[in-house]
C-alpha cells in the first residue's frame, strides 16, 4: 500500500508543483542530452510532468513531449501505476486495474484543463498582496492597505476558478468515485458500508464507532444536498468585487449580501434537517445502543 500510495503522491506533487519544482528523480539530466536513456521512473515522471503542461488531445501531448525531450511514453507511467497496484494485491483483476488507469486518466484530464490563466493569477495576486503588507507596515501606507484587499481578492478568485473547474471536470468522471459512494462506504446499514465495518479491528466495531458513522454518513449525505456550485460561484463573486478595489465593488456589495443571505438561509434549511443530534451516540454506549436499535 505504501509503494501504491507513493506513486499516487508523485502524481499529485508533480501536478500540483509544476515544471519547475518536481523532484531532483524527475528533472532532466545533461546525460539525457546526449542520448542517455532515463530510468523508468524518471521517464515515467516526465511523460506525466509534459502531460499536464498543456491540453488533454493527442496533439498537444505529442507537442509538449517532443518540446521538452520526453523520452518516456505515457504507457511507461501507467506501468509503473499497473505494478504498484499488483504488489499492493497480487489478487487485483484485469478489469481492477483498467479501473484505476481510468481514473488516473481521468485525473491527468483534470489537471491538464486547469487554466494557466487562473494559476497565474493566484501567484500574481499573492504577490501583489505580500508586498504591499510589508510596504503597510514599513511606511503605513494606505494605498497599500487598499493593495492587499485587492491582491487577496485576486488570488482568491483564481483560486475559486480553478477549483469550480475540478469540481465540475471530477463530477462528470464516471471512474472517480463520487461523494454518494463514498458516504455509502462510510454508512455501516449499506452492503458496502457494512462490509467495511466488519472488517475493522474488533476494538473498533463498537456501537458507538457505528453510530458515529450512521450519523457521520446521514450529515455527509445532508450536505452533499447544498448546490456547491452556487456556493462557489457566490464566493468568487466575493473575491472578484474585493480585487477590483474601486467604486464598482461598493455598488456591488447590496447585491452580494442579498445572495449571500439567501445562501445562508437555504444552507440552515438543509442543515436544520439533518440528524446532528446522532452524533452524541459517540460518547454514550446507551445512546448509541438507542441509536442503531431504531434504525
Amino acid at each position: 500500500m505504501k509503494r501504491f500510495t507513493a506513486v499516487v503522491g508523485m502524481t499529485a506533487m508533480t501536478a500540483v508543483v509544476g515544471m519547475n519544482a518536481a523532484p531532483a528523480v524527475a528533472a532532466p539530466s545533461a546525460e539525457h542530452a546526449r542520448g542517455v536513456v532515463a530510468a523508468p521512473n524518471e521517464q515515467a515522471v516526465e511523460s506525466l510532468r509534459a502531460l499536464i503542461g498543456g491540453g488533454s488531445d493527442q496533439q498537444t501531448i505529442r507537442q509538449n513531449l517532443e518540446q521538452r525531450s520526453v523520452i518516456a511514453s505515457p504507457q511507461v507511467f501507467e506501468g509503473l501505476i499497473i505494478a504498484a497496484a499488483k504488489q499492493d494485491n497480487p489478487n487485483v483483476t484485469a478489469a481492477d486495474l483498467e479501473k484505476i488507469l481510468a481514473a488516473f486518466r481521468d485525473i491527468a484530464k483534470i489537471i491538464a484543463n486547469v487554466k494557466p490563466m487562473d494559476i497565474e493569477r493566484v501567484f500574481k495576486g499573492i504577490t501583489e498582496a505580500a508586498l504591499a503588507v510589508a510596504e503597510f507596515q514599513a511606511t503605513g501606507n494606505l494605498d497599500a492597505a487598499r493593495r492587499v484587499l485587492c491582491g487577496s481578492g485576486s488570488a482568491a478568485a483564481g483560486s475559486l476558478a480553478i477549483l469550480s473547474d475540478v469540481v465540475r471536470l471530477y463530477e462528470a468522471s464516471a471512474n472517480l468515485p463520487q461523494i454518494a459512494h463514498i458516504l455509502n462506504l462510510l454508512d455501516p446499514r449499506t452492503p458496502e458500508g457494512a462490509k467495511l465495518f466488519a472488517s475493522l479491528p474488533e476494538f473498533a466495531r463498537t456501537p458507538q464507532v457505528k453510530a458515529a458513522l450512521v450519523a457521520l454518513s446521514d450529515i455527509g449525505r445532508t450536505l452533499n444536498k447544498i448546490d456547491k456550485h452556487k456556493v462557489i460561484a457566490l464566493a468568487r463573486d466575493w473575491a472578484e468585487a474585493a480585487a477590483r478595489c474601486d467604486v464598482s465593488t461598493i455598488l456591488k456589495l447590496p447585491e452580494l449580501m442579498v445572495r449571500t443571505f439567501d445562501m445562508a438561509r437555504e444552507i440552515l434549511r438543509i442543515l436544520l434537517s439533518s440528524k446532528l443530534g446522532d452524533l452524541s451516540a459517540i460518547l454514550s454506549p446507551a445512546e448509541a445502543s438507542r441509536v442503531i436499535a431504531i434504525r
